[in-house]
């Protein structure tokens, strides 16, 4: 089993016995570097992986093949991007969330509906069953990251959003598994010398309409309390069906502070 990390211009291919290989990532069309391809959610497909970047000229799909690197500008408006499934991207502006899907010839097609965007922040998405699911916050007084944290669900052709599911979440993440869907998220707690500590939590559901009440992941998480958007949520299912998160926070200079969570286990 393959595995692969994206960050800071680089990929990273890895499995089971074998070293680890860092490809970089190449230029851009006209030579500008990607700024950043720190990936929430990396999807790989046969011998191909896929992921979703922000480059000088808009959101593109990166991909990774046996022969080389493949690129698609597929939004040149866009703002930021999530890759939904291998076929599925997710774009946004300050005015509306697109949704594009990648047909049969190898061209990303924009979907006919759109959902206002307005003063809401989108965090992550992911397809799940057959709807496509966005989770988005609406940021509290006076706060850069926490608010409320709400679903909305694309489902035969139409955005639906769905009740709030968390008022206090900061940075959120969406893990999609064979027979649930996860939301984790980071919630803030008291602050000392300059940090916040934050914890991460998580709902589920199996039926997309009735969620658990929320379970502590890990508790004692630092970020640096000046730079709220400094912090990061990532999850995902393991193939047995048990759970992980990530949570990352950075600041100036070394004020750095990455955490893998594990189900049934410790922050490391």
């Amino acid at each position: 089993m393959r595995a692969w990390i994206a960050a800071l211009g680089l990929v990273v291919f890895g499995s089971a016995g074998s070293a680890w290989e860092i490809a970089p990532v190449p230029l851009v069309a006209g030579g500008e570097p990607i700024p950043s391809v720190a990936a929430p959610r990396i999807c790989a497909k046969a011998d191909e992986v896929r992921w979703a970047a922000m480059t000088p000229a808009g959101a593109a799909v990166w991909a990774r093949t046996p022969t080389g690197w493949r690129q698609w500008l597929v939004d040149p408006g866009a703002q930021g991007a999530r890759l939904a499934d291998c076929e599925t991207l997710v774009s946004w502006t300050d005015e509306d969330v697109r949704l594009w899907r990648l047909d049969a010839g190898g061209l990303w097609r924009r979907q006919p509906a759109a959902w206002p965007l307005g003063r809401v922040r989108v965090h992550d998405a992911v397809r799940w069953g057959a709807s496509v699911w966005l989770v988005v916050s609406t940021p509290a007084p006076g706060r850069l990251v926490e608010g409320t944290l709400w679903l909305v669900r694309f489902v035969q052709g139409t955005f639906v959003v769905q009740p709030a599911l968390a008022t206090s979440g900061g940075a959120a993440a969406l893990a999609a598994g064979q027979t649930e869907l996860a939301l984790v998220y980071a919630v803030r707690g008291g602050a000392s010398h300059g940090w916040a500590q934050w914890r991460l939590e998580a709902i589920r559901t199996r039926n997309g309409v009735d969620w658990s009440v929320p379970s502590t992941l890990a508790a004692g998480l630092r970020a640096p309390e000046a730079l709220e958007l400094g912090v990061r949520v990532a999850a995902a299912f393991r193939a047995d069906g048990t759970g992980g998160a990530g949570f990352t926070a950075w600041g100036r200079g070394p004020a750095s502070q990455p955490w893998l969570v594990c189900e049934g286990g410790t922050p490391e």
